[in-house]
């Protein structure tokens, strides 16, 4: 058998597991931050990085739809089965054309200014009147003579 540990050689114990454990301690906290860190993976495992990138990709990204071009039989057998309707398809819009879109640009501007000034108009008219109010209420207030 061993013999027992004095108590001077159980603190030189306890000062050595305490030293190893602040030193482990900082080990483990690196080894923790690298692997809560994505980067560390991509530049461990690269291949394993492009790989889940691509499979990821796949799983995300939806399937081309595919186009049916059913024959005029098959569509006339959907329609009875199901009581289809079919509507003519409404004709589209002819697009508008550069000179169109350049009057189209100067009436919007011409409608603005027009606006613009009759607001102005408004607004000096307004403040004409409000300006005549005030005179004529001073005027009432004022003693006279």
């Amino acid at each position: 058998m061993s013999e027992p540990l004095t108590a001077d050689q159980i603190r030189d114990e306890m000062a050595h597991v305490r030293r190893d454990l602040n030193l482990n301690y900082g080990e483990v906290v690196d080894n923790a931050r690298d692997m809560a860190d994505w980067r560390y993976y991509v530049r461990s495992y690269p291949w394993a990085a492009i790989g889940l990138g691509v499979a990821v990709g796949y799983l995300v990204v939806p399937n081309r739809t595919e186009l049916i071009s059913p024959s005029a039989e098959e569509l006339l057998k959907l329609a009875r089965k199901n009581k289809l309707v079919v509507e003519p398809k409404p004709t589209a819009e002819p697009k508008s054309s550069v000179g169109s879109a350049v009057f189209n640009m100067m009436a919007s501007m011409l409608v603005r200014g027009l606006i613009s000034y009759v607001g102005q108009k408004a607004g000096k008219t307004a403040g004409k009147e409000t300006a005549k109010a005030e005179q004529r209420e001073e005027l009432r207030q004022s003693p006279s003579m």
